[in-house]
This record gives C-alpha cells, structure tokens and sequence, in this order.
C-alpha cells in the first residue's frame, strides 16, 4: 500500500514532511488501515438516513455512492492513533486509490453504558460523519482528474479569497496589520500568489499576477510592481519559503517563523485544517466542513469568513459542475 505521490498531494506537502519525519505518520496511518476496524453501513444506518432525508449538500448522493462501492473505508482503530491533521488520506492498495478516513478523533465505537447484549456501537454526529466522507470524496476524485478543479475558475476565486482571509488573521492578530494598509495589501497579494501558483497549480505568472491582485481592495498597481518582480525571482515554492520571504520584504514580520504561525494556525482554527495551508483537497474541507455546520474545524471562526467571502453561495455550485 502506498500512499499517492502525484503533485500537490499530502506526501508532497512541506507541512506533512515535516510531520512525518522518521516516517512516524506513514507508519501509523498504514498500521492503522491495516489492523483497524472498518466500519459498515450497518454501523451508520442511521447517519446515512438523516443524510439522505436532509439533503444536507449537493453532493450527498455521489458520497453515499462512493462510501457504498468501497471508495471510502472508514477506519476505526482502539490502539492506533492517527494525529488529527491527517483526517483522511487518499492511498493506492491493489491498483485502486480509495479514500481512508480515521475516525477515532471524531466518534466512539463501543457498548452504549445502559445496552443489555454488550454489543459495540459506532457513535458519530451526523454532520461530522458527512463532512468527513465528503471531504474524502472530494480528494479522491481530486486525485482522478485534478485539472477539472484547476480549470474552474469561479471556484478558485472563491478558494483564494478564503485562503488569504484566513492567513491574514492571524498575521494581523499578531502583527497588526491593518495598521498599515500598504503592507497588509503587499502581503494579500503575496499570499494569494501563494495559494495560486503552488496550491492550485496556476501555472502562469501573468494570471497569477491578476488574480492575486484581484483579491485587493483598492489596490494602488504602482504599490506592486516591484514585489511583482522579487516575488518571481524568488520562485517561492514552499510553506517555509513564504514565511521566509515574508519575514524578509516586511518590517512587520521580522519576527515571523514556519513553527509560529503553523502552531497559531492550528490553535485558531484546529489541528484538523492545517494541511489545507498547502494541499487543496484538505483546503476544500476547510470550506465544506464549516458550510456543512460540522465543527471537526473551528466553524464559528471559519464561517465568519466565509460568510464574507464574495462568490461562496455558489461554491457547491461550481463543484457540482464536475462531481
């Protein structure tokens, strides 16, 4: 069993290297796929019908469908423990990728304290439950044809507009920011290019350029052409070589490092999210999480974005275009 290498996946991720050394989470979630408890459709019975009969998203009846066929395998382990940043993993067993998704962070799978025939029960809320499939849905058919999602552009402008919303916040929580204008745009539109170019895959500097300038209110052009310039000579490619740049074109952010702001990250909106910070699958489940009401994330702060956020009334829209 391997775990998918293709571009921009987990095992591509700066972050997820960084949790992984010595292979310590590899190893665990491969021990834990192969030793833990998968859980049945009898299991969930009830779960699938409050699915069913609410509606709850759009893409209800693909996810169903795909739990059904075997594509997504619930795992429930009492002696492996998969930390929370990995929620689900797409992985290659036997020539077919599925999606595996740990559950032990999220339910309970044991004899309910007043059950006479002492048999175990699997005990999960129904909107977790569903983001969870559904965020393994969405990466596994990302995996399948990535270019219908990078082709999208009505989702992506959607998707880059949360993403440097949420980082901003905590720059300018610890930072200030907004205290200066000029630099809190320079550092958008530097974010933007970020999530641009190396977590969509928008392979033109141009567009990039555009659209990372697009996220600006009231931007001053004459305030970004020379960080136009240092930003593609630099040819920033990872999370550590934004912070680093960061750090170096603005006074503000001297103090900024990769272990601060990852560790800022995750205590404001939960360990559970931030690998969306450099691969989109696990960004997308940032948004559909939160949209669903599911709190695996910090939805109050994470919808307080979202609801601010032009264009995301129609982000199950554009995703149903493809899925």
């Amino acid at each position: 069993m391997a775990l998918l290498t293709e571009s921009t996946t987990v095992s591509d991720s700066f972050l997820f290297k960084k949790m992984n050394e010595n292979a310590a989470v590899t190893s665990r979630v491969l021990q834990a796929i192969k030793s833990g408890k998968v859980i049945s459709e009898s299991d969930i019975e009830e779960q699938l019908i409050q699915i069913r009969r609410t509606r709850i998203s759009p893409l209800a009846d693909q996810v169903i469908g795909a739990f059904q066929r075997g594509d997504i395998v619930l795992i429930y382990s009492e002696t492996v423990r998969v930390i929370q940043s990995i929620p689900f993993i797409v992985a290659n067993a036997s020539g077919k990728n599925r999606a595996y998704i740990f559950t032990m962070s999220y339910g309970t799978y044991a004899v309910p304290k007043r059950a006479s025939d002492k048999e175990k029960v699997f005990n999960i809320g129904m909107k977790d439950l569903y983001a969870l499939m559904e965020g393994a849905y969405i990466a596994l058919e990302y995996y399948k044809t990535p270019q219908l999602f990078s082709k999208n552009i009505g989702l992506m402008k959607t998707c880059v507009s949360v993403y440097t919303s949420m980082f901003l916040r905590i720059l300018n929580k610890e930072y200030a920011l907004s205290l200066a204008p000029v630099e809190f745009n320079q550092v958008s539109y530097c974010i933007a290019r970020f999530f641009l170019e190396n977590v969509w895959e928008l392979n033109s500097n141009e567009m990039s350029h555009a659209y990372a300038f697009g996220t600006i209110l009231n931007g001053n052009r004459m305030d970004f052409i020379q960080l136009q310039d240092e930003w593609e000579n630099a040819d920033v490619k990872t999370m550590d070589q934004l912070i680093e740049f960061l750090r170096e074109h603005f006074p503000r952010l001297r103090s900024l490092t990769i272990r601060y702001f990852t560790e800022y990250y995750m205590n404001t909106y939960r360990a559970t999210v931030v690998l969306g910070l450099d691969v989109l699958p696990y960004f997308l489940f940032i948004i559909s999480s939160s949209l669903l009401g599911s709190f695996i994330a910090n939805q109050p702060v994470i919808y307080e974005i979202l609801k601010n956020t032009k264009g995301i009334n129609y982000y199950y829209n554009e995703l149903s275009k493809f899925l």
